[in-house]
């Protein structure tokens, strides 16, 4: 799957270059912002998922998907429990609605004959009960009865709602020990990487291309470097090119080790566009992140690339022990450290000659 990375400081164009993407794009392209900074809403004919934006808000994606796949057919649920058991969550939850106190003036409403419809619904399914719950479970075959009066209730939420027919609509999780968590109660994290993937499942179809900005916004790291991963094993099956806007480069070095990924890098600033190898993703490590990484081939190369210049005079060996040392601050593996205590103490032997 092609993935293309768009980097670069703050200011250099990123999140535009997304939108420009997007405007020019021949079908309808899937936007995700998870950065408050969101200047999407120009994209009129893009399926988008904000921060900013309400129909964004997890009880209402995930409403709105299951909707969605139940009636596209019930087998399209099992996708969500890839997502759910990947966030450390069962693979069923319960959609709970609360019967309201019906308007009193719905007698004076003239579109009687559909209010009158509404009415019987709720008097059926809830059979004078205040709420009535509707166990979904994704990676099983669910009761297709229950299902189909979720699905009713679901389509005709807006009405309902309008009327005080039902007053309210709240989806629980459950942990693996089996103890319900109210879907709001989950981490920022874990709603943030539920809710955008659960919404790439029930909007990808007729869809070529899938912008992200900045998804490594309140993701622990291991989710930030497995993140274009399980991206595309949601979506392997569908033709879609993927450009990423991020700062991690947890996200970039973890789609490196997918075989899967075909990634490029493209820079805003430069309007440079580079083909990943192991090489260069290390020297968009170090240029755009100051990071290193383990078994870092470019290290190796910057290193004794440094050290010659001592050693044929052409930078000095404050300037070689300055590159050493931020080259030290920038690695997150600590077995590297060897390698620079071994560095600075080949330098000192250079510059005595």
């Amino acid at each position: 799957m092609e993935v293309c990375f768009v980097v670069g400081r703050n200011g250099a164009g990123k999140s535009q270059y997304l939108i420009d993407q997007a405007k020019g794009n021949n079908q309808d392209s899937l936007y995700l912002c998870n950065t408050v900074h969101d200047r999407s809403q120009e994209l009129k004919t893009s399926k988008r998922f904000s921060v900013k934006n309400t129909g964004s808000h997890p009880n209402n994606v995930m409403k709105s998907v299951i909707k969605k796949m139940m009636r596209e057919g019930t087998h399209r649920l099992h996708q969500i429990e890839k997502i759910l058991l990947y966030c450390g969550y069962a693979s069923h939850i319960t959609v709970t609605m609360r019967a309201g106190k019906i308007d009193s003036r719905l007698d004076d409403f003239s579109d009687t004959s559909s209010i009158k419809k509404l009415t019987e619904m709720i008097d059926n399914y809830f059979n004078g009960e205040d709420e009535i719950s509707f166990n979904v479970n994704f990676g099983e075959t669910s009761d297709i009865s229950s299902l189909s009066k979720l699905e009713n209730l679901l389509h005709q939420e807006k009405p309902l709602r309008h009327y005080g027919m039902v007053k309210a609509i709240e989806i629980s999780l459950y942990k693996n020990n089996g103890e319900p968590v109210p879907l709001l109660n989950a981490s920022s994290g874990e709603l943030s990487l539920m809710t955008s993937l659960i919404f790439v499942l029930g909007e990808i179809s007729g869809t070529n291309m899938i912008l992200i900005d900045e998804p490594e916004n309140s993701l622990h790291p291991r989710w930030q470097r497995e993140y274009t991963s399980m991206l595309c094993s949601l979506i392997e099956y569908h033709e879609v090119k993927v450009i990423i806007a991020t700062h991690s480069p947890l996200i970039v070095t973890g789609a490196q080790l997918d075989e899967r990924v075909s990634s490029s890098i493209y820079h805003p600033a430069t309007g440079n566009l580079e083909f990943s190898s192991s090489t260069n993703i290390e020297e968009l490590l170090w240029g755009q992140f100051e990071i290193i990484s383990p078994k870092s081939r470019f290290l190796s190369e910057k290193l004794a690339e440094k050290l010659e210049e001592l050693s044929a005079h052409k930078v000095s060996l404050n300037q070689s022990i300055e590159f050493i040392d931020s080259a030290s601050k920038a690695s997150f593996d600590d077995g590297q450290q060897d390698i620079f205590i071994a560095a600075r103490q080949l330098a000192d032997s250079i510059a005595r000659g």
